[in-house]
Formats: structure tokens, C-alpha cells, sequence
């Protein structure tokens, strides 16, 4: 009988001091470091999206280069080359664009790795072109992972194509044209 006394009062005990905790962190004064709040997203994006068009429309590879995370420059054969390639594929004097974009939140072995998946419609004076761009904006346990870590183009006529953006690389970085 006893025992059965003792595991009640336990039990109520528990129960109170679950209570009393969870009644009082919903009013903490600020925010734990360990709790996720995003910042103004949709801000966040359209500078990271005018970002990677300015960088684009400067056509200097090194500055392209630069937007690059260092981990996905050091992956990437002739990424010099590859940019190259990608400026004689986009041709003409920018004329306007388009956004579109999606965010990726990975949470792996502690790490929040952010990513914006950007979509930009370019048209320029001599065509129009899609350009999608994967940009880790955040990885703090791998801060080497953040910058361009793919970035590829193809003519928007050719965008509706089966196999447009197909190249069986899913998630390796690269440079790839579409042609």
C-alpha cells in the first residue's frame, strides 16, 4: 500500500513541476539560441536574388567565381572554364528579369543549412535565358558550404523541354549550360 502512495505522490509531483514548466517557457523574455525564428525571408531572398544577377551581369568570372562557396570551387573541374562557357552561352545587354524561388532547410547532426533555390528569367537583347542558382545562405558547422554551389542556364524556349535541366548531378556543385 504504501509503494502505491509513494508512486502517486510522485506521479502528482512530476505533473506539477511539468506543469509549472511548460506555463512559464512560453513567456521567456528572449529567444534561446537553440530556437529556430527565420528573418524576414522574402527580403533575404530578393537581396540574395539582385545579388546573383548583379554578380551575372558583370560577366567577370572572378566575381562570379567569388560568389561561389569555397567547397564547391574546390569540387568543381575548371569551374574558370566552365564560367567562360557559361558568359559565351549568355549573350546580349540585360534588359529585364524575373524572380522565382523556393528556400531549403536542412537540419543534419545539429547543423541548420539554409539554402535559397533561385529561379531568374533573364531577357536580354539578344534572348531570353533561365538561370537556377542553389545559394546556401547559412551553414554554421560548415561555413565553407556558403555561396553558389550550382548554377546553371539554358534559352527559355527550352525550359518546357523533358529533359531540360536533366544532367543526373542532383546535388553535385557545378556550372552547367543547357544547350
Amino acid at each position: 500500500m504504501k509503494d502505491k502512495s509513494k508512486i502517486s505522490i510522485l506521479c502528482k509531483f512530476m505533473f506539477i513541476i511539468t506543469m509549472i514548466l511548460g506555463l512559464t517557457s512560453c513567456s521567456l523574455p528572449k529567444q534561446l539560441p537553440f530556437m529556430y525564428s527565420p528573418p524576414n525571408e522574402e527580403q533575404q531572398i530578393a537581396k540574395q536574388e539582385k545579388l546573383v544577377l548583379d554578380t551575372i551581369n558583370t560577366r567577370d568570372i572572378l566575381k562570379v567565381k567569388g560568389s561561389f562557396s569555397k567547397n564547391s570551387i574546390s569540387k568543381i573541374n575548371d569551374i574558370d572554364g566552365k564560367l567562360k562557357e557559361f558568359f559565351d552561352f549568355y549573350s546580349g545587354k540585360y534588359v529585364s528579369s524575373k524572380y522565382g524561388s523556393s528556400i531549403g532547410d536542412l537540419y543534419e547532426n545539429g547543423n541548420h543549412k539554409k539554402s535559397f533555390y533561385l529561379i531568374i528569367t533573364i531577357t536580354t537583347d539578344k534572348g531570353s535565358y533561365v538561370i537556377a542558382c542553389t545559394d546556401v545562405v547559412s551553414s554554421p558547422k560548415n561555413p565553407d558550404d556558403v555561396g553558389i554551389c550550382q548554377l546553371r542556364i539554358i534559352h527559355e524556349a527550352d525550359v518546357d523541354s523533358s529533359t531540360a535541366w536533366h544532367d543526373g548531378d542532383g546535388d553535385t556543385p557545378g556550372v552547367r549550360c543547357f544547350k
